[in-house]
């Protein structure tokens, strides 16, 4: 784990909203797209299709993501939790 994320458990962790997809990718052996986006905020909220609130949960591809913290419609910290 790096600096952009911790890890909860060995199927959850908290992960910084900024964090670039391609290093995401490369943590979680994940394959979200970055062709539109730069971060995992970014991702996140366009699956929303809205800007999430505290709480909300959306799954995209094998992972859950729960958003723990925001700030002035801002994504800052979002739980992953792998399935």
């Amino acid at each position: 784990m790096t600096q952009t994320s911790l890890g909860l458990s060995d199927k959850e962790f908290l992960v910084s909203a900024l964090i670039p997809i391609e290093q995401f990718n490369e943590e979680f052996n994940s394959k979200l797209s970055n062709k539109d986006f730069d971060t995992l905020g970014g991702i996140v909220t366009h699956h929303f299709a809205r800007f999430p609130k505290i709480n909300d949960a959306i799954s995209i591809d094998n992972l859950r993501f729960i958003i723990t913290s925001t700030e002035k419609r801002r994504l800052k910290k979002i739980k992953v939790i792998k399935s």
